[in-house]
């Protein structure tokens, strides 16, 4: 997860990037804006939109796998 935060970072400051699109891995956990709260920040004060692959496509997020102990029980 650290590693990923720092390509991410690398990604915003060395790129000239207007729109950051993650994917599947990091919105896995319910939490995961909470525990990306750095990326958001730094991008939002370079003026970059960070979404999930569902937000690019212009559809709600149904992040199945944060879910998966509700939608399959213990």
């Amino acid at each position: 997860f650290r590693q990923a935060l720092g390509y991410l970072k690398e990604i915003l400051s060395r790129t000239g990037v207007r729109k950051l699109i993650l994917d599947h891995h990091l919105p896995r956990d319910g939490r995961w804006r909470d525990r990306l709260r750095e990326i958001f920040q730094e991008a939002a004060a370079g003026n970059v939109e960070v979404l999930t692959a569902a937000g690019f496509a212009g559809m709600k997020d149904d992040l199945l796998e944060a879910r998966r102990r509700q939608l399959y029980g213990r």
